[in-house]
């Protein structure tokens, strides 16, 4: 068998505060990419120029491999498909989101007006939550059902001259898979495993639609199965590749237990509602991303909850906050 060649990194830029998002081409056998980026002009060049190096064109790719639902890691995949043979493969978790994107964010924006409202933001800040949410579908097209192929969440794929055991990892998206190849200890994170510890992003429930996913506990379970993995080099959704991936897991779940307990200093301290909270732990994030600070604030919390420290009540419909009895 011929010894498996590494994976390129591709940056594209994106508008958010994340900053560039990460394509990884894959060129043995056959031209794959993991992940697309978002549908926009500066995404589509990007990726033009960064496959010009290795001698690729967009009509050279054969397959794009989708980590997770998200516009930054999809949003292109139509695009690339309307300028080349490309077939996109996506676990059954996401295969909705690709077929019809624009279904499944209206119930996404119905979903998110609803938290929003609980979380007591002002109506301005509430506006401009649900703004960027409907603004979303315009960097998105859905995929054609003839070309798009599903795997399952324990499936095996050969791409790059080698097998890759697909990963559920839950946490910043219900939906997040990676793909680790045991042979070379590399494995394709997604959003699960960065440089730096990522939000747990507010989606409703895989099973119970109705209800808010638990995002950071599930996430931290997931970091528990990477740590279990050997693992030579991560090539993570966003940043550079890094290796030390137990001790990458080891630092993010320390901070993270860290920034819980200030969660739980501030409720005891009679700091009650998220907003409120938001401005004691991301007080120093500019206006546009305070929703993320608030987002993993609802994480924490979480967190709390499940060890039975804090509750939460419904008061005039926004969600307060207080110490277990």
């Amino acid at each position: 068998m011929a010894t498996m060649r590494s994976p390129i990194h591709i940056e594209l830029p994106t508008p958010f505060m994340v900053g560039p998002v990460n394509t990884f081409l894959l060129k043995q056998d056959e031209p794959v990419l993991i992940d697309c980026g978002l549908n926009l002009p500066m995404t589509h060049d990007a990726l033009t120029a960064g496959l010009a190096q290795h001698d690729l064109q967009v009509s050279d790719i054969k397959h794009i491999v989708i980590t997770h639902a998200h516009v930054d890691h999809m949003g292109a995949a139509n695009w690339i498909c309307e300028r080349s043979d490309a077939e996109v493969w996506v676990s059954d978790l996401v295969y909705d989101w690709a077929i019809d994107i624009t279904e499944m964010w209206e119930d996404r924006v119905g979903f998110m007006s609803e938290i929003v409202a609980k979380t007591g933001l002002s109506a301005e800040d509430q506006q401009n939550v649900l703004s960027y949410f409907r603004s979303v579908p315009e960097l998105w097209d859905s995929v054609p059902s003839e070309r798009l192929r599903k795997f399952s969440l324990d499936d095996v794929l050969e791409m790059g001259g080698g097998q890759w055991q697909v990963l559920h990892l839950p946490g910043h998206a219900t939906h997040q898979t990676g793909f680790w190849n045991a042979e070379n200890g590399w494995l394709f994170s997604a959003d699960c495993l960065l440089p730096r510890t990522p939000v747990p992003v507010i989606e409703f429930d895989q099973d119970v639609p109705t209800q808010r996913s638990l995002g950071l506990p599930l996430h931290l379970k997931s970091l528990e199965r990477l740590a279990a993995l050997p693992v030579n080099c991560v090539f993570p959704g966003h940043g550079e590749p890094f290796g030390d991936h137990r001790g990458v897991i080891a630092s993010q779940i320390g901070r993270i237990q860290r920034r819980k307990e200030q969660c739980f200093d501030h409720v005891a301290a009679g700091v009650d509602t998220l907003p409120a909270l938001t401005d004691k732990m991301y007080g120093h994030y500019p206006s546009a991303g305070r929703f993320t600070g608030l987002s993993t604030i609802v994480g924490y919390l979480d967190l709390l909850r499940a060890e039975n420290r804090v509750v939460e009540n419904e008061v005039d419909g926004v969600w307060h906050y207080s110490l277990q009895a």
